[in-house]
């Protein structure tokens, strides 16, 4: 218990300090699920064994490179140091911080991670792409999957494998029960220990809709429009605050965008997986329909107005594409403001069934000195027992890469049903983004076509040139 509360306090003392240099806001500790009785497995008793190679005794060669991994039963940890580059640009910052002085305080070989936030996953991926052919990385990063591609291409990556399959040090069985939404592909499966995920769904009010004459929350484009546009007739009778009546409320970014167009029976890239895809019919119907949604003053982008949260917490909005981690934010104002039933659903669709896309996160492992090496692997070991996966779900709202997790918080899914539903989705629809070594490139792209488009810029001709750039660099990256 008191582990927890100083984990709590850590957090706020992150924030405070953080603020106080200009990086970015406070935030509240984490939920009070946190603070439970602690976990025998989480406090060692013992420091582990540190094995060492018998003199004289003939061993067989591993079945690993000795020069990357050293001899793995023989290694030995203590008093490593690891470097960690991650990037959240908001207030998971200060959670995952805490997290890594937790280890750091509570681990027992004395191992020390150095923890490097950036302020976007983009610039995270610039900085190990340009520091890989002059071996400047860290140990460890956090990225997304995406991502993965791109580094194992370039040979700079360590697989998981010896890791897992090691007699002293292994934990295969914790890929097991794998989340749907944190499943490996053969692209992940070796260099990208799962951590967590987000999604995209479409939050609603459920008693204006019914003030509006609907029984239930819009399934296709079609629906959203009229119940969107609707509201420039009649708002909610229970509103308070003031500012613009909203219909929806939404962001052309990269995430939106990817979930939007595969609802809409669209791809980012082809089958070939060779020619990107996404300025066919599907993405540019979307993005017309929002345009055409917002000059009618049914929509209104997030960035126009100074708090989504409280637009749509005070009932001045009836809907809203967020992800599932800017779920608290929407539900805090809800707790404070206008007492109304609300939800979260799946995103229109043209599709049979929602196609649920997701972002996920995941560790991979860098070649470097074998003991630091083990020391992250140690590290990704202990983030990933159910404790700190429990804690982060609770601080976060962000998916769990453990399914147990989920089935140890009924409470907490029962105090959060948007959240619980958003979950269920990607349960049974859990798509990642194409697993490409030239799509972080060609998504830069795509974020920067969209910026264009959310400017003003023609939609078709603009997405077309980025589709056509896209390509060009899947064909280089596949050569």
């Amino acid at each position: 218990m008191k582990r927890r509360l100083w984990l709590g306090v850590l957090v706020l003392i992150l924030a405070m300090v953080t603020a106080c240099g200009g990086r970015g806001p406070e935030v509240s500790a984490p939920d009070p699920a946190r603070d439970a009785e602690d976990s025998p497995s989480m406090t060692p008793t013992a420091t582990p064994p540190r094995p060492v190679l018998e003199a004289g005794v003939v061993t067989p060669p591993p079945d690993y490179s000795t020069s990357v991994y050293g001899y793995l039963e023989a290694l030995d940890p203590v008093d490593a140091e690891v470097t960690l580059w991650y990037a959240y640009p908001d207030a998971r910052q200060f959670q995952f911080e805490a997290l890594v002085q937790e280890f750091n305080l509570s681990n027992p070989w004395g191992i020390t991670v150095i923890a490097e936030n950036f302020d976007t996953p983009a610039l995270l991926y610039q900085e190990i792409i340009t520091g890989i052919p002059k071996l400047n990385y860290p140990t460890v990063a956090l990225v997304d999957s995406y991502q993965i591609p791109a580094y194992t291409a370039r040979g700079a990556l360590v697989s998981f494998a010896p890791y897992m399959e090691s007699a002293t040090w292994g934990m295969e069985a914790a890929l097991d029960d794998l989340a749907p939404a944190a499943q490996p592909s053969p692209a992940t499966a070796d260099y990208g220990w799962p951590w967590a995920a987000t999604t995209h769904v479409l939050l609603y009010n459920r008693d204006w809709l019914n003030e509006l004459g609907h029984t239930a929350p819009p399934t296709s484009w079609e629906d959203l429009e009229t119940m969107a546009c609707a509201t420039t007739r009649q708002s909610f009778s229970r509103a308070t605050g003031e500012g613009a009546v909203i219909g929806l409320l939404y962001t052309v970014d990269v995430d939106n965008f990817i979930s939007l167009t595969r609802n809409n029976g669209g791809e980012i890239v082809g089958t070939d997986t060779l020619s990107a895809t996404f300025a066919g019919p599907p993405g540019i119907e979307v993005l017309t329909t929002l345009r055409a949604l917002t000059q009618r003053r049914c929509a209104t982008r997030h960035a126009e107005v100074a708090a989504s949260p409280e637009a749509f917490g005070t009932g001045r909005a009836l809907f809203a594409f967020v992800s599932i981690a800017d779920l608290p934010a929407y539900r805090g104002e809800y707790d404070v403001a206008a007492a109304f039933s609300w939800g979260a659903t799946a995103l229109p669709r043209s599709t049979p069934r929602p196609v649920q896309s997701v972002r996920g996160s995941r560790f991979v492992l860098f070649n470097v000195r074998p003991e630091s090496q083990l020391a992250a692997w140690l590290f990704m070991q202990w983030l990933t027992e159910l404790e700190q996966q429990a804690w982060w779900l609770t601080a976060t709202n962000e998916i769990p890469a453990q399914a147990q997790t989920l089935r140890l918080l009924p409470e907490y899914l029962a105090e959060n049903p948007a959240y619980a539903h958003a979950v269920a989705l990607t349960a049974t629809s859990a798509h990642d983004e194409p697993l490409l070594a030239g799509y972080p490139a060609c998504r830069a792209l795509l974020a920067e076509a969209l910026t264009a488009i959310d400017g003003g810029a023609n939609i078709q001709t603009t997405l077309e040139a980025a589709e056509e750039a896209c390509t060009a660099l899947l064909h280089a990256a596949a050569r």
